[in-house]
């Protein structure tokens, strides 16, 4: 993937596409795609992004590393694509019919950690993590350097019910506060200085988180 492109979303084809740069290709504004062979499903780790199957990607992050991050909603998965083309999940559990998608994993590898199935925003850390707006599961959550999942925001009690969902918290530790529901339409985004901002829609709130480390 060229450098500087432009990585926008065709979720429904189940793909994803770049408008690249004059100076990416010969053709100024040239679109391809990067990621995701336009049917719907899950299919692919280990082999080029472009031959995967990918179901509603719903978001995508530049990695300072090189390559790119999905939020693959529909199969409740984070992905990765590496700067040489490969994808690979990187947080949740492969897709099993009834069992992959929901709230569990929080202290362990994020590859055996489940998520919830409305995954919007992600953003990348400058340590090598990422941040995932896991909105059904009304938590922001942390995968480390090392591949370890964690919650960093709201309230891990209930979560997978709805019951862990609502308002309540400010002025203390991010988390145990409550989100609302829905958080997965806008997101998440780090701030300048360390910390990061949540959309916290249903709320009517952009909350902030301040710096940890």
């Amino acid at each position: 993937m060229p450098t500087g492109s432009l990585v926008c979303l065709a979720a429904v084809l189940g793909a994803l596409t770049a408008a690249v740069p004059a100076a990416a290709l010969a053709a100024p504004g040239d679109i391809y795609t990067v990621a995701g062979n336009g049917t719907s499903g899950f299919a692919g780790d280990g082999g080029p992004a472009t031959s995967a199957e990918l179901s509603f990607p719903a978001g995508a992050a530049a990695l300072p590393s090189g390559g790119f991050l999905i939020a693959d909603r529909g199969n409740c998965v984070v992905r990765r694509v590496s700067p040489a083309g490969k994808i690979s999940t990187v947080a949740g559990t492969a897709p099993s019919p009834g069992t992959h998608c929901g709230y569990s994993g929080d202290g362990v590898t994020a590859t055996s950690a489940e998520l919830g199935d409305k995954l919007g925003s992600l953003a990348p850390l400058p340590n090598g993590g990422f941040l995932i707006d896991d909105g059904r599961n009304c938590l922001i959550r942390r995968v480390s350097r090392t591949g370890i999942i964690s919650a960093v925001a709201g309230t891990t009690a209930g979560a997978g019910t709805d019951s862990n969902c609502g308002y309540g918290g400010d002025g203390g530790p991010a988390l145990g506060a409550m989100l609302g529901k829905d958080t997965f339409e806008a997101g998440v985004a780090l701030v300048r200085g360390g910390g990061y901002v949540i959309a916290d829609v249903s709320n009517c709130l952009i909350r902030k988180v301040s710096p940890t480390e």
